[in-house]
């Protein structure tokens, strides 16, 4: 799906359009879709870039594919030899990835390509995808806060958790105004 911003009002002149343009370029111009659409109209260009930018990140956030991105990430989490932290529940390392998380893990694990964790290849144990989160994010952004809100969640279960660290101090604000509004109720 291409998001995109058109000086044409959708209706019968933006369907000519397409039909013009599709011909040419099939792959760019696909079915137009109404029903995504909103009725917004601006003066400004700058505020309509920004009205595009939303619209692509909400559509994203609902699984769609725009404009070529179709990125599907999910959580993981990998114990670690708990032995050297004694004080906890255990040792983890929680991570996100676009990849399949069988091959991100199988990077940690044997150290292979540049973008590992060496804690996590000298001190590998296991996968254990039971405590990962089975969400799916379509926007890195969201991925890198759900890995840090699953390094908070474990963290206050009293594992010791490496990673994560992106939006730690995000996840840990929200996981505090939560307790606290638990509180005043």
């Amino acid at each position: 799906m291409r998001v995109a911003l058109t000086v044409t009002e959708p209706g019968p002149r933006l369907d000519a359009l397409r039909e013009k343009n599709g011909a040419k370029k099939p792959d760019l111009w696909g079915r137009i879709r109404y029903d995504l659409m909103d009725d917004a109209s601006f003066d400004d260009r700058q505020a309509a870039e920004e009205h595009v930018r939303e619209m692509q990140i909400r559509l994203a956030r609902q699984g769609y594919a725009v404009n070529g991105r179709a990125d599907i990430y999910r959580t993981y989490v990998i114990e670690l030899d708990g032995s050297k932290m004694p004080d906890h529940l255990g040792w983890l390392y929680v991570g996100q990835t676009a990849k399949p998380v069988a091959e991100r893990i199988e990077e940690h694990r044997t150290g292979r390509r540049f973008r590992h964790s060496s804690k996590v290849a000298k001190n590998f144990c296991r996968p254990r995808l039971d405590l990962a989160d089975p969400g799916e994010y379509y926007l890195r952004e969201d991925a890198l806060l759900a890995e840090s809100r699953l390094r908070v969640r474990l963290e206050s279960l009293g594992y010791a958790v490496e990673g994560g660290q992106e939006q730690y101090q995000k996840a840990l604000e929200e996981s505090r105004n939560t307790c606290s509004e638990g509180d005043l109720t």
